[in-house]
């Protein structure tokens, strides 16, 4: 073969490549502009590239795959060029950037007590004025065992973060009959264990915001039950006049200062003297600040156990106001 023929053959092959190029390159970009589209192939484009779980399934109807050796080398040329880039793409890139991998913290059962307390919301009970109870739910996920949606091993309904679990019906019970008393009463029905390990956290900026809206909140009840599965009947539910009730359990913050402590006793003592057996006993917990340090009226109040029924713990709230109606009376000298 002559030099001069080897060339022409080159030059042939070359412009050939070119050609079919251009004429690819036309075909995707004039098929009805459905490339540069939001439509419902596209759409499921991006979750293929974005959800690893699916890229096992139906990757044959992928409109690309066939001539992706083509379509790569297009690509290439398109976003080399001058040309903007197309939508799906600039998606592509945002939400892969979302789905990469965080750092994920430990579990943090609470916020650290070495947190800086905020003066001005660490006021002391003014019993001149008309009380105002709160009540919210720092685990609004936590349910009892008769809770008939799906719920995990320790008794929070499913999926985690998304539904509220029993215990914000206990919350709602007890506000309802606060209000009947004629006392104020926040619930707050915040969900605030969207990440559960960050609980303490998110709940500690919705007491900010609570506190500065409420300046008359002197008692403020975060409403758990007990998640400990192995606790015996005896230990979470005791007999109030012929009908069974969730037992209480109150749990205070060593380091949250001896103000929270004095009005979890004398919530206690009323309990006992009014409800002989409810109350099950004081828990004292060092290292841990339950975000008490915000108000030295805010309690941590665990009704009963995954073991009991809802049934149980709304008696208990039902009781429980009564205790905190004769509190409050008393600290006004009459309400």
């Amino acid at each position: 073969m002559h030099n001069s023929e080897f060339r022409l053959i080159s030059v042939f092959l070359l412009f050939s490549i070119l050609v079919l190029s251009l004429l690819f390159l036309f075909f995707y970009s004039w098929e009805g502009n459905s490339f540069w589209e939001l439509n419902l192939e596209n759409c499921r484009y991006i979750l293929l590239d974005t959800l690893p779980l699916l890229q096992e399934e139906v990757r044959a109807n992928n409109p690309y795959e066939p001539l992706g050796f083509f379509f790569q080398i297009w690509r290439w040329v398109w976003e080399s060029s001058f040309l903007p880039g197309n939508p799906k793409d600039e998606m592509l890139v945002n939400l892969n950037s979302l789905s990469s991998p965080r750092a994920v913290p430990r579990e943090v059962a609470t916020v650290s007590s070495r947190l800086e307390i905020d003066p001005h919301l660490y006021r002391e009970p003014d019993i001149t004025e008309k009380m105002d109870v709160a009540i919210f739910h720092t685990h609004t996920s936590e349910t009892y065992h008769d809770d008939v949606r799906p719920v995990d091993s320790t008794f929070h309904v499913l999926p985690p973060g998304e539904n509220r679990g029993q215990v914000v019906e206990v919350g709602a019970f007890l506000a309802q009959a606060l209000e009947e008393k004629g006392i104020n009463v926040i619930h707050d029905r915040d969900i605030y264990d969207q990440v559960y390990s960050m609980s303490y956290i998110r709940a500690r900026e919705g007491l900010k915001e609570l506190l500065n809206e409420h300046k008359n909140l002197n008692l403020i009840l975060d409403i758990h039950r007990d998640g400990l599965t192995n606790l015996g009947m005896d230990v979470v539910q005791t007999d109030v006049n012929g009908n069974p009730a969730a037992r209480v359990m109150f749990v205070i913050s060593k380091e949250a200062g001896q103000e929270n402590l004095r009005v979890a006793r004398e919530l206690a003592e009323i309990m006992e003297r009014k409800y002989p057996g409810l109350f099950r006993r004081f828990e004292l917990r060092e290292g841990r600040i339950f975000n008490q340090d915000l108000n030295p009226g805010l309690i941590l109040v665990e009704i009963g156990g995954v073991r009991n029924s809802l049934s149980e713990a709304l008696y208990t709230a039902e009781l429980l106001s009564e205790v905190i109606y004769e509190y409050l009376r008393q600290k006004r000298g009459g309400y």
